[in-house]
């Protein structure tokens, strides 16, 4: 068994749930993985249909994305500094308590 060390960060839900995988941009292909952005805006929407989580620096409960995760059944929370914080391509966890684990 391989033990990974891993940092824990506390994130306002935005939509409630759980989802772990690898840190993906708006950029990137987006279908399951988890999305991480500074923002995302009705145009990018389209973007995270298929994601497994979206973390996002701006935003809160009645945001665009807020409310269209939530009727996706998406996982988003908001995380300061979530763009500088996870690294594209890690592999990270959005606990149902809103906090995130970046294993390393």
């Amino acid at each position: 068994m391989i033990w990974m060390k891993s940092v824990i960060y506390k994130g306002e839900i935005l939509s409630s749930g759980s989802a772990e995988g690898i840190v993906a941009t708006l950029g990137d292909e987006t279908d399951n993985k988890i999305v991480v952005a500074k923002r995302i805006t009705p145009l990018d929407s389209f973007k995270v249909v298929n994601a497994l989580g979206i973390i996002v620096e701006e935003g809160g409960m009645l945001s665009h994305i807020a409310i269209y995760a939530r009727e996706l059944g998406i996982p988003c929370v908001k995380l300061d500094n979530a763009t500088k914080l996870l690294p594209k391509c890690s592999l990270v966890k959005i606990h149902e308590n809103g906090t995130i684990e970046l294993f390393k």
